[in-house]
């Protein structure tokens, strides 16, 4: 086939679908201006549809609320009630063990809104670690 064939066919069925979508909208509108009562009807009982699918959701959402607010409570209740017959909660139960004297961490460098700082050790440690790196701070030998 010859691609002027083809696309002259492809044309001429595009301007069909076109012309057929037109002429079903405009018997569509004509059926709409003939028959207002059915559509109408149609838009009010979709829109009672959506408003109470939302009244529903709204009262569902406070009933579940307050049954939060009150498991809340609850919950608030029975915390201090063990508290109050002696109980030890668990936070008071974990001991860590830090020694008295910490190693300090090793130096090292980090990047933060495009500038290098140092992290770790002492200040002498950051300095010294300073003058190793030059290049990393953006100065010169």
């Amino acid at each position: 086939m010859d691609i002027k064939k083809i696309k002259d066919r492809a044309l001429i069925k595009s301007k069909t679908i076109g012309n057929n979508v037109l002429d079903s909208g405009r018997d569509r509108l004509k059926w709409v201006k003939e028959n207002p009562e059915i559509v109408l009807k149609s838009v009010l009982s979709i829109a009672t549809v959506v408003v109470g699918v939302v009244a529903v959701a709204y009262v569902t959402q406070a009933n579940y609320e307050c049954n939060n607010n009150l498991e809340d409570e609850d919950q608030s209740q029975s915390s201090s009630d063990l508290i109050s017959n002696g109980m030890i909660l668990e936070d008071e139960t974990k001991t860590i063990n830090y020694p008295d004297e910490r190693k300090s961490p090793d130096v090292h460098p980090y990047h933060r809104d495009g500038r290098t700082y140092v992290r770790g050790g002492t200040d002498q440690d950051k300095e010294q670690y300073r003058n190793d790196h030059p290049l990393e701070f953006g100065l010169e030998l």
